[in-house]
């Protein structure tokens, strides 16, 4: 055998388990790494998991004091501004304080194009005042403390024999409920001070006798609430 062939035999005998070993850590390298990044993403799953537990957990407590707190509040802010069009009960309550003001009420009419004014819809009410100058100015003063809210947007007034005329214009509002609620994980803010404050200003607005404040869905249905815990 020839010294050369010997060699080659050597080193065949020597490199082949060297190549199997280097083949095998080069493997082992492979799927160790592709193992980390498993690890790694179930790890990232792992922590978004929690953190939306501690959302729920904090939206839970939220919605379990709202029952004592928020949802009174939130019988003021329907009165306010209504999930329907609120002409008529707005109407009822300036026909009270008319009557109360010895103000007398014509030519009325309801303009039933619903106007939205982006989530706030308006409708327009225009309709003549008539009675004595100080009554009337009472009355005017009165319907800004109305509910649900109103805003006058025109007067023109006259007098003849000593009786005053106005010819209003006013818009009232309403805003539905919202269609889609937001995602389960999102948090849910806190009412700030200014809403807190203004909330209770409404309560010193005179509210309509007979407005309804539960929303439904069909005549006789009631709107199951999203947020109940039952």
């Amino acid at each position: 055998m020839k010294k050369s062939d010997k060699l080659l035999i050597k080193y065949k005998v020597t490199l082949y388990p060297l190549l199997t070993i280097i083949s095998l850590i080069i493997l082992a390298g492979i799927l160790g790494s592709n193992l980390l990044g498993r690890i790694n993403r179930v790890r990232s799953q792992i922590e978004i998991v929690n953190l939306d537990l501690l959302l729920l957990e904090d939206k839970l407590s939220t919605l379990q004091s709202v029952q004592g707190g928020i949802l009174p509040l939130s019988q003021e802010v329907l009165k306010a501004l209504p999930t329907s069009n609120p002409a008529l009960p707005a109407l009822a309550q300036l026909k009270k304080i008319a009557s109360e003001n010895t103000i007398v009420l014509d030519k009325i009419t309801i303009d039933a194009q619903e106007v939205a004014e982006g989530e706030i819809f308006s409708a327009e009410i225009s309709f003549e005042a008539k009675g004595q100058q100080v009554d009337l100015f009472e009355f005017l003063q009165k319907i800004s403390s109305l509910l649900p809210v109103m805003n006058i947007q025109s007067t023109d007034m006259s007098s003849t024999s000593g009786v005053v005329t106005a010819r209003l214009q006013l818009k009232s509002f309403w805003s539905p409920f919202p269609k889609n609620l937001p995602p389960i994980t999102e948090s849910i803010p806190p009412l700030t001070s200014q809403e807190l404050a203004m909330i209770e200003r409404l309560r010193e607005f005179l509210s309509p006798e007979f407005i309804e404040i539960v929303p439904a869905t069909k005549e006789g249905e009631i709107r199951t609430d999203p947020f109940s815990l039952q």
